[in-house]
């Protein structure tokens, strides 16, 4: 007979919701970026920090995706899609646009967005070349399916460069950014001043869900002061109007939107509001950088508070935790200026790098120098415009100016590669919103400790149950303790996560066997009994409720553990040792010349099972001390120790003193002193030594046995002839009096 989880002793339950504040901290968003193609036959691979070579020769767009382990699935630059060996994915040739030789002043939009409904699929949309507006779509998208191939993927020629938009010229940035709803937005913006000047500049956004790609876009007009304020006459061609578009980027909480705009003499951003849940772009800023060399690359901190782009000879910080557009046009700051050849072009190259947020870390391309004569060495004009080796790194981007940690160089391009322009897209998911429920369960194991097998079991009426070993359904049957869990779902987004923490709870214990364990009645080796058994109750036979019991007698004692409704008791009777192990106080002996002979341990009626050591004789031995110094005598009986320690020294019980009859202070080294002569280690007290003359006079005086007469009388010299002193002091450790007088002669 089985039983359900839900019957068993204790249950606890908890409950979590989580939704990933940040779009591009999901894990899936983490490992499909992990992987860079781009520029020149660039590629670099972040969870290995290794720079390879790939098939891109894309000067301005390109994209690639991993897959959730951060293995390359493939990668788009140019026309071609190339598969994870970096060749022509099969069917993967003939992606529009097919791109002309000369380029042109515009960049290409690559963008790959994963399917929804499937994780074997993804949309790869590219945007039309600018100057063939009017022969090839201004943007179409193409699906690939890497189940095809044997795992290397393949285009669908059914929907195979597939027209999504044709009646928008597309400027150049496009970009996807995760809705609210388990969607996807695509975002491009028009400007249609190439063919019908009083046409609005807008963004256009379409929709993706798990049903595919909605056809009818989502429009958010510019305000015409915004248009008018970054319109530019371009003075070669004087009937074109507008502001061309550079690269765009949405803050990470998807709640910004920004825009770089390339005119003549103007640096600009469009900056507005992005709402994930109707696609919309409005609420419209302009902030303007202090390099008027046009704007390419743009970025947000990862806690949108600054935002970050590059012109042709700086990359510029703005802080827009305002919002206030007064505001964050006046706190910008410069985080890094172009010095060398490079800024002397400035005029005629073509823009910056791009900017992308991964991991945390800001990445763009680093500065290079580049020599008037490379535009005579290069066959082709855009290879020469902007070529790097390097990537840069913003390593703090939340923090304000030099705070947030530019560092040129700091990543290494394949010695075959460069880099040009721009970056790599990124690929977003849909934000997931996942419901974590955690079950605590317990069930209370026999005296024999078996476990009676059970079901774990969750709510019946969702999609795709996985368990933890791969079995399928909303229950599942156990037969041991574990950590077990199931994933389900109701759609692509909302994800459930069950986790079952089931622990037979075993409360066996044992305390000894009666008898096994001895009282020790000594403060050096305690005798304590202890279960451990964490968030249980403890019931002695006192009464008391620790987990450990300090034993201070003989006798029985017992204890009850209660947990989750489970219970287990033990009994155990405890006896006591005494016994006499004291070797007695230190002695200190008189020098008198009698020899030391003291039995101090002898080994006898001692306990059964019980060890005797000394430090003076074999184990088991009697111990005689013949000699001063310490000694010591250990008892084992375990788990109990009795040792003890005696020092047994000679001392000086009394102290005489030896004083001159004459001497000599003539400092010749030789009697210059009057003192006693007195045993260095015999203790003195009281000490006290006078000097008096022939009429009785005293003329020295001393408490200090290290303090001596030298025969100065006053001021003055004591005159040759007899003097009379008196000592006296208590000394030895008896502390003996001692008194002596007599005469001493001084010669000179």
């Amino acid at each position: 007979m089985f039983r359900y989880l839900s019957v068993l002793a204790f249950v606890f339950l908890q409950i979590t919701k989580c939704v990933y504040g940040q779009y591009n901290k999901q894990d899936n968003f983490l490992k499909a970026n992990s992987v860079w193609a781009f520029g020149y036959r660039s590629g670099y691979d972040f969870n290995q920090r290794l720079a390879f070579e790939t098939e891109v020769k894309s000067v301005l767009a390109s994209a690639s995706v991993a897959d959730t382990l951060g293995r390359l699935l493939f990668y788009i630059g140019s026309d071609t899609i190339y598969n994870a060996n970096h060749l022509p994915m099969l069917n993967g040739t003939g992606i529009l646009p097919n791109m002309p030789k000369k380029y042109g002043q515009h960049e290409l939009g690559v963008l790959i967005v994963p399917m929804i409904d499937s994780t074997n699929k993804y949309f790869v949309f590219t945007k039309g070349v600018f100057d063939n507006a009017n022969s090839q779509p201004p943007l179409s998208y193409s699906v690939v399916d890497m189940t095809l191939d044997n795992g290397l993927g393949a285009v669908d020629s059914a929907r195979k460069n597939v027209p999504l938009d044709t009646l928008h010229v597309l400027q150049d940035p496009i970009i996807a950014v995760p809705g609210d709803n388990c969607d996807i937005w695509v975002v491009t913006h028009t400007d249609n001043y190439y063919r019908n000047p009083s046409d609005t500049p807008r963004f256009k956004t379409w929709h993706i869900t798990a049903y595919g790609i909605e056809q009818q876009p989502v429009y958010s007009p510019v305000n015409p002061l915004i248009r008018d304020l970054l319109a530019q006459y371009h003075f070669s061609k004087p009937r074109i109007v507008g502001y061309g578009a550079g690269n765009m980027a949405v803050s990470p909480d998807r709640k910004k939107i920004a825009m770089t705009t390339r005119g003549d003499y103007f640096t600009g951003i469009i900056y507005g509001r992005f709402d994930p849940v109707y696609g919309i772009v409005d609420d419209f800023r302009t902030l303007k950088g202090t390099q008027e060399d046009g704007t390419r690359g743009v970025c947000f901190s990862p806690d949108a508070s600054k935002l970050y782009f590059t012109s042709l000879s700086a990359i510029e910080q703005f802080d827009v935790s305002s919002n206030n557009e007064f505001i964050m046009n006046n706190k910008k700051r410069t985080i890094h200026v172009k010095v060398g050849e490079f800024a002397a072009w400035s005029k005629i190259l073509f823009g910056m790098s791009a900017l992308k947020l991964y991991n945390d870390t800001i990445y763009g391309l680093s500065n290079t120098n580049i020599l008037p004569g490379d535009f005579a060495n290069r066959s082709s004009w855009l290879y020469t415009q902007y070529h790097s080796k390097s990537l840069l790194r913003i390593n703090r981007p939340n923090e304000s100016g030099s705070a947030s940690d530019f560092e040129d160089k700091a990543l290494l391009l394949h010695q075959r590669s460069e880099a040009f322009q721009s970056l790599p897209n990124e690929v977003v998911y849909p934000v997931i919103f996942y419901t974590r429920v955690n079950h605590y369960d317990t069930m209370c194991l026999s005296q024999e400790g078996l476990f009676e097998p059970s079901f774990l079991k969750v709510a019946e009426g969702f999609n795709h149950y996985v368990w933890d070993n791969g079995e399928e359904g909303h229950e599942r049957l156990i037969d041991k303790p574990g950590r077990y869990w199931v994933s389900y779902q109701t759609t692509h987004c909302d994800r459930y996560i069950d986790t079952f923490y089931v622990e037979a709870l075993d409360l066996r214990f044992t305390l000894g066997k009666d008898t096994s364990l001895l009282f020790c009645p000594i403060e050096t080796a305690p005798l304590t009994l202890s279960v451990s058994r964490r968030n249980a109750r403890f019931l002695w036979q006192d009464g008391s409720t620790k987990s450990r019991y300090d034993i201070e007698k003989p006798g029985t004692y017992w204890l009850e553990v209660q947990q989750a409704g489970c219970r287990f008791s033990d009994t155990i009777k405890i006896d006591g040792i005494e016994f006499d192990y004291s070797l007695g106080d230190d002695l200190a002996l008189c020098e008198d010349g009698q020899p030391i002979y003291i039995l101090l341990a002898e080994g006898k009626d001692l306990p059964e099972g019980m060890l005797m050591l000394t430090s003076h004789s074999a184990a088991g031995q009697p111990m005689i001390a013949r000699d001063t110094g310490t000694y010591w005598v250990r008892y084992y009986m375990p788990p109990c120790i009795f040792s003890d320690t005696i020092k047994i020294e000679r001392v000086v019980c009394s102290c005489v003193a030896q004083l001159p009859n004459a001497f000599s202070p003539n400092n010749d080294g030789l009697n210059d002193v009057f003192q006693p002569l007195i045993r260095p280690d015999c203790r003195i007290k009281n000490y006290l030594l006078k000097v008096y003359n022939r009429y009785g006079q005293l003329i020295f005086q001393s408490t200090n046995p290290a303090l001596g007469w030298t025969g100065n009388n006053g001021g003055g010299m004591a005159g040759i002839g007899t003097y009379f002193f008196e000592l006296s002091f208590v000394g030895g450790t008896e502390e003996h009096p001692f008194y002596q007088k007599g005469e001493v002669i001084l010669i000179r």
